[in-house]
């Protein structure tokens, strides 16, 4: 992930950033919440909620490492 966050960023698609950070950081956002509302692999995950996860997740990673405007 962190070479594909790199060629994006030299593309100009991302701001200039450490792309091995910026990938912890959306792996984060990702599972972090998927661990608390799954109770830690407890309880199954809908698909709805999957997608509500992933889409605020990236929403937030783009908010810090999206492209200025």
């Amino acid at each position: 992930m962190a070479g594909r966050l790199a060629r994006l960023s030299l593309a100009g698609r991302l701001r200039p950033c450490a792309p091995e950070r910026a990938a912890e950081q959306l792996l984060a956002l990702l599972t972090a919440p998927l661990e608390a509302r799954s109770r830690l692999g407890t309880r199954r995950v809908s698909a709805a909620e999957l997608k509500s996860v992933a889409d605020g997740a990236v929403d937030t990673f783009l908010s810090a490492f999206g492209p200025r405007t």
